[in-house]
């Protein structure tokens, strides 16, 4: 059976706000050896040249994490090309090891894979995916490994240079930003100065000179989750965070690109009401002796899980020159978070993801910037 792209009814939808067309017309193709692909969650994922690369990921391809399913982590590599500003699938690959949850940014040089974890161990693994379409063939480049093994961090490129922040390490959540040189082969990391907070699950973008760090969370002591309305900018020149005006409500796991050098677009995301509700019913169910109560609390976590809504679909917006966030639209789909948000020439993509708990979608959104 040939993995061609799987062509449906394009739908499509005009933002009021900001002049978007959506259209989720492609979808990932199953996995070698695969009928059905559920989709993936924390693939590592970017463009270079005219190839948008996607890889790892993890999901519940039997069942969902309340009925007894075990997460499952992905090596398949689905390479698709942009021909006249339509996606079309090109080739599948596989990961040397399966991993997911890593970060993830574009190169002229191929896709920049860093950290991620795996149902073994957290990685501190960074390597370089390299399609070359003329041979046929994938070329995995290693780089120096991060100082510490991360999941849950994020990352951008600025000037050749790699930025590296927060995440989850092997006993905590990280306040910690590196950097590394990948115009040098030979280059190490570099330490800078610290988040203002521990974080994972945020945006990160760029606008000139400042990387800017959106909302997210941090697991505090008590197992409960902490979710950030914050928005700080680290000024590359200077080696120093400032605080920005935060966003309107606490979001985490969404996504995000720079539009340009002055502004910012945040796509979806989780404000983290079942989120929260969820982690309350484990620790109850944590701290309950009693086994016969354990069973009935747990019933009551799987019916919220189960009932998830789904995630925010709204689109705001960051004006470096106004110094605020406006609402500018809609998504006009079920919104993944837990993935990778990228701008190709005047369309933003966004592969795959989690649409509700433990649930992916093997969908590709896609935004085309029209012109006003």
């Amino acid at each position: 059976m040939s993995l061609l792209p799987l062509i449906m009814l394009i739908s499509c939808q005009q933002s009021a706000d900001l002049p978007l067309r959506w259209s989720d017309s492609v979808i990932l193709p199953p996995a070698k050896g695969k009928i059905i692909q559920p989709g993936v969650a924390g693939a590592f994922a970017g463009i270079t040249d005219d190839f948008l690369i996607i890889a790892g990921g993890a999901n519940f391809p039997e069942k969902l994490p309340w009925q007894g399913g075990t997460k499952a982590y992905q090596k398949e590599i689905y390479i698709f090309q942009f021909v006249n500003g339509s996606l079309t699938y090109k080739d599948n690959f596989q990961l040397p090891v399966a991993l997911a949850y890593g970060a993830s940014v574009s190169t002229d040089q191929g896709i920049l894979c860093i950290g991620g974890e795996n149902a073994d161990s957290l990685s501190s693994e960074v390597f370089l995916i390299c399609y070359q379409p003329q041979k046929g063939y994938l070329v995995t480049t290693k780089l120096a490994n991060l100082p510490i093994p991360l999941a849950n961090h994020n990352a951008v490129l600025v000037n050749n240079k790699v930025y590296v922040a927060g995440g989850t390490s092997s006993d905590s959540v990280s306040g910690r930003l590196f950097s590394l040189d990948i115009s040098n082969e030979t280059s190490q990391w570099e330490e800078l100065t610290p988040l203002p907070k521990p974080v994972t699950n945020f945006v990160m973008a760029v606008l000139d000179q400042e990387i800017y760090l959106i909302g997210g969370r941090c697991r505090q002591s008590d197992g409960i989750s902490k979710l950030y309305s914050t928005v700080y900018a680290y000024n590359i020149n200077d080696n120093r965070w400032n605080e920005k005006p935060p966003l309107p409500y606490a979001l985490s796991a969404g996504t995000g690109v720079s539009l340009d050098k002055e502004r910012i677009l945040l796509l979806g995301g989780d404000k983290g009401s079942t989120f929260h509700e969820t982690e309350l019913w484990i620790q109850k169910i944590k701290s309950e002796p009693d086994s016969s109560k354990k069973a009935v609390l747990t019933v009551q976590k799987n019916q919220l899980q189960e009932s998830h809504p789904g995630f925010s679909n709204a689109i705001l917006m960051f004006d470096k020159q106004k110094e605020n966030w406006t609402a500018v639209g809609t998504i006009p789909f079920l919104t993944p978070v837990t993935t990778t948000a990228m701008l190709y020439r005047n369309t933003i993509i966004i592969p795959s993801g989690e649409i509700r708990a433990g649930v992916r979608t093997p969908y590709i959104l896609m935004a085309t910037i029209n012109p006003k």
